[in-house]
C-alpha cells in the first residue's frame, strides 16, 4: 500500500480507544507468572517470557498507533468526496469511525456494534465520548445492531469498513451473513475496505461470489501486527457492480424532451397555452391558484427563498437526480412555511431527518410519495439514478452544514 501523508486525519487522537483484550488477559498473565518466579528457571521459561513480552510491544504498538497509521493510508487510497454516506461495521469505541468523519465533512457516517468484550471498556457510551472529543458528533450516529442482520435499508451507503471485527461472529455461516450484509447496504459502485486478523480469504471469495468486482487481498505489514504467532493483519477490498444501466436518456429527461419537441405554444379559446420545458422551468402555484413559470435557473434558487412573489404557494419542479448536488446541497434542508411533497418517477431516494431522537430515515421508491413535515431539517441520499418531482414551499427555506 501506498503511504501518503494526509492532512484531513490529524494522528494524534483526543478519545480514548480500548486496547483488545486479549492483550490486557496475556500481560496480566505475564505479571502473574513474574510475580511467581516461574520465569528464569530455564532456558524454555526466559524464551517464553521474551515471547511473551514481543506479543504485548506488538500489540500495545497496533493499539495505540500502528493502526491509525494504517487507516489514514487506507482511507487515502479511498480518495473520499467528502460527500458520502460511510458505514463501519463493529465500530467499537470509534477509532476508525472519527477518522471517517473527518473525511467527509458533508456527508454521514453511521456505526454499528453489539458491544461485545472484545475490547477493554467497549461500549456505547466510549463510542459517543470519542466522538465528541474528536469534533464529530453531528455527522456521525451509532446504532445497536447485528452485523448479521443490519438495521439499514438495502443500497443506502456508499463505502463500509470494518476493522477486526468480523472475525468476533463465531461461525463461518454467521461470518458470510455478515458479509452478504454488507454487500446488501453498499450502493452501486460503492467500495469496500475490511481489515481482519482471520478469514479474510473466506471474506474475498463470499464478496466475489455477490458479484463485486475489484476483490483483493493485501498483508498491512508489521504497523499492524501483533506479534509472533499472531496471524497478520490483511486488507480486503472490493468495489459492487454499478447497477443495470440508467434508462438512456432517463425517465426525467423523456419528460423534458418530451416538452421541448411539443409545440411551444398553442391556442385555446381566447386563451394562450405554453408547453414547458421542465428542465428549464420550474412552475410557481400561489394559494390564488395561478400558476407561474419561472426560468430554472441557480439564480432563481438563490432568491426564491427570500422573493415576496414566491411567499404564499409551492414551486414544482422536476429533477433529474445523478447526484445530491442535483436536487440538494450537501446540508441540511427545512421549510419552515409548509409542508414539501416528493414524488418519485423512477430509481431510488432515501430522504434523512435531523431530530432529537437521531437521524430516522425513509426510502422512496418509484410511484411513491413522501411528505417532508415543516420546519424538519431533511436531505436526500441518492440510492440509484431518480427522477424527482418536488413541490416545495421555497419562501423562508433555510440550510445548514453537515
Amino acid at each position: 500500500m501506498r503511504s501518503k501523508r494526509s492532512a484531513a486525519i490529524r494522528l494524534r487522537r483526543r478519545g480514548e480507544y480500548a486496547i483488545c483484550i486479549a492483550t490486557v488477559a496475556l500481560l496480566v498473565v505475564a505479571v502473574a507468572l513474574l510475580q511467581a518466579g516461574l520465569f528464569g528457571a530455564s532456558a524454555a521459561a526466559a524464551l517464553v517470557f521474551l515471547l511473551l513480552l514481543s506479543i504485548l510491544s506488538f500489540s500495545i504498538h497496533t493499539t495505540r498507533r500502528g493502526k491509525f497509521l494504517v487507516w489514514r493510508e487506507i482511507l487515502d487510497e479511498l480518495s473520499l468526496r467528502g460527500d458520502e454516506r460511510v458505514l463501519d461495521v463493529g465500530c467499537g469505541r470509534g477509532a476508525v469511525l472519527t477518522m471517517l468523519a473527518e473525511r467527509v465533512p458533508h456527508g454521514r457516517v453511521v456505526g454499528v456494534d453489539m458491544w461485545t468484550a472484545d475490547q477493554s471498556g467497549n461500549g456505547l457510551e466510549g463510542a459517543e465520548r470519542n466522538l465528541v472529543a474528536e469534533g464529530v458528533r453531528q455527522r456521525c450516529e451509532i446504532v445497536t445492531g447485528d452485523m448479521r442482520s443490519m438495521p439499514f435499508p438495502s443500497a443506502s451507503f456508499d463505502v463500509v469498513v470494518s476493522s477486526l471485527a468480523i472475525h468476533n461472529v463465531p461461525n463461518r455461516e454467521g461470518r458470510d451473513r455478515a458479509i452478504r450484509e454488507i454487500a446488501r447496504v453498499l450502493r452501486p459502485g460503492g467500495r469496500v475496505a475490511l481489515v481482519d486478523l482471520a478469514f479474510t480469504a473466506s471474506y474475498a471469495r463470499e464478496l466475489k461470489s455477490l458479484g463485486l468486482t475489484q476483490v483483493e487481498r493485501q498483508r498491512l505489514g508489521w504497523r499492524f501486527w501483533w506479534g509472533p504467532a499472531v496471524p497478520s493483519t490483511q486488507l480486503v477490498l472490493a468495489v459492487a457492480q454499478t447497477s443495470k444501466p440508467a434508462p438512456s436518456p432517463s425517465l426525467a429527461q423523456q419528460f423534458m424532451e418530451t416538452s421541448e419537441e411539443a409545440n411551444m405554444v398553442g391556442h385555446l379559446p381566447g386563451r394562450e397555452t405554453l408547453a414547458l420545458d421542465l428542465a428549464g422551468h420550474c412552475i410557481y402555484l400561489a394559494q390564488d391558484g395561478a400558476l407561474r413559470p419561472y426560468a430554472r435557473t441557480a439564480e432563481f434558487f438563490r432568491r426564491s427563498g427570500e422573493s415576496a412573489e414566491l411567499a404564499d404557494g409551492h414551486v414544482i419542479a422536476l429533477f433529474d437526480v445523478r447526484t445530491p448536488r442535483d436536487v440538494h446541497y450537501p446540508v441540511w434542508e427545512m421549510h419552515p412555511k409548509g409542508d414539501e411533497l416528493l414524488l418519485l418517477l423512477s430509481g431510488c431516494l432515501t430522504v434523512e431527518y435531523l431530530d432529537a431522537a437521531g437521524t430516522p430515515t425513509a426510502v422512496l421508491r418509484p410511484r411513491s410519495a413522501i411528505v417532508v413535515p415543516a420546519g424538519i431539517w431533511h436531505r436526500l441520499i441518492v440510492n440509484e439514478a431518480s427522477a424527482l418531482i418536488a413541490i416545495t414551499p421555497r419562501h423562508g427555506t433555510l440550510h445548514k452544514e453537515i
